[in-house]
């Protein structure tokens, strides 16, 4: 992708998702910007048994978001490899995805099905940038014919 210049790097999140084959693939990490939290957990009802994810977010790769679940084990990990940062402040930041999965919804309605990630690990940068028009990338249009595949 000549002439393209990111703090984070090139987009990444189209070719994972163009990778995706069902089996849990290994991922390399990657840079992603924290772009939207959209669920955080809620610590009143928190309890050791609790099988919900800690957050749900978007993450960009400056070209595209993706939605991402945040696990248990990746809060764990942050509090305990970083005392500057937890999962509350973190919106905007630059974050380097360590270890995760891409995963994808089917569900009976097709423009319902959506691609997602999974993060187990991730570690912070203390830096953080501008949020630009992305796009989501479930409607890319390799995306979207990848989906149909997959739910057919």
């Amino acid at each position: 992708m000549a002439g393209y210049h990111s703090l984070i790097g090139y987009p990444w999140i189209i070719d994972c998702i163009d990778k995706y084959d069902s089996a849990v693939v290994k991922q390399k990490p990657v840079p992603g910007q924290i772009v939207e939290f959209l669920r955080m957990p809620d610590r009143s009802v928190y309890s050791e048994a609790c099988k919900y994810p800690e957050a749900v977010i978007n993450i960009s790769d400056q070209k595209y978001y993706i939605r991402a679940v945040i696990t248990k084990e990746a809060q764990e990990k942050l509090e305990s490899e970083d005392e500057h940062f937890s999962l509350a402040n973190i919106k905007n930041k630059i974050i380097i995805l360590k270890k995760f999965c891409v995963c994808f919804t089917a569900v009976e309605d097709l423009s319902r099905c959506e691609f997602y990630l999974t993060v187990q690990h991730f570690s912070v940068l203390p830096m953080e940038t501008n949020t630009v028009d992305i796009l989501n990338c479930n409607m890319e249009p390799g995306v979207r014919k990848k989906m149909k595949e997959l739910w057919q």
